[in-house]
């Protein structure tokens, strides 16, 4: 795959990504938080892991020429490029139907975690407990008291990330759903995001 493909908003997809292959993730449509997973494409169990990220960078958020950590330590994706202004949330886990009704939303919402279960069926894998993504463009500040904030991203559209894959992998992402507060853009507006691997 070297043509970009879409996203829709709201949806999720899967690709498989060999090692040295890289994924171009591009807010082309608009403001768009991506959540990200990604997997070792042999072993299922071995996981991009948020915290094994902060622990390694002491950093909440990567930037360029970063790598995402596995739950074993081992790099599975670098930050090769990245023309935002960076900031990616390494702290909030993925929406959920519950956390939509938390929010005061009366039935089905679309939801990160179901977009990561239905594209993984998708792709043909049964799919292994929800880790926490890596929630790319999204802004989550901290207060000098600690409170944690979600505010519109700093990104604009155009900007893309580049990951560079450091073996292969499937990599996971979901179009972010949430039209409640501006999580997406001070519009709350869902977008597309055009993505391709080479």
């Amino acid at each position: 795959m070297t043509e970009y493909r879409t996203l829709p908003a709201g949806t999720g997809a899967a690709v498989g990504i060999k090692q040295g292959q890289r994924i171009e993730i591009k807010l082309a449509h608009g403001l768009q938080v991506v959540d990200f997973w990604s997997m070792n494409a042999k072993d299922h169990g071995e996981y991009g892991s948020m915290p094994h990220c902060r622990n390694k960078w002491f950093r909440l958020s990567p930037r360029k020429g970063d790598s995402i950590v596995t739950n074993k330590r081992n790099p599975i994706v670098t930050f090769e490029e990245d023309s935002s202004t960076g900031g990616h949330d390494t702290l909030i886990p993925c929406c959920d139907s519950k956390r939509y009704g938390e929010l005061g939303v009366k039935g089905y919402h679309r939801n990160c975690a179901d977009n990561y279960k239905e594209a993984l069926t998708a792709f043909g894998i049964e799919p292994p407990p929800l880790f926490l993504p890596i929630n790319l463009f999204m802004q989550v500040p901290i207060g000098a008291d600690g409170t944690l904030m979600i505010v519109p991203p700093r990104a604009k559209p155009g900007d893309r990330v580049v990951l560079r894959a450091e073996m292969d992998i499937v990599g996971i992402m979901s179009a972010c759903p949430h039209d409640i507060f501006p999580l997406n853009g001070p519009d709350c507006k869902v977008n597309d995001v055009d993505y391709r691997v080479y």
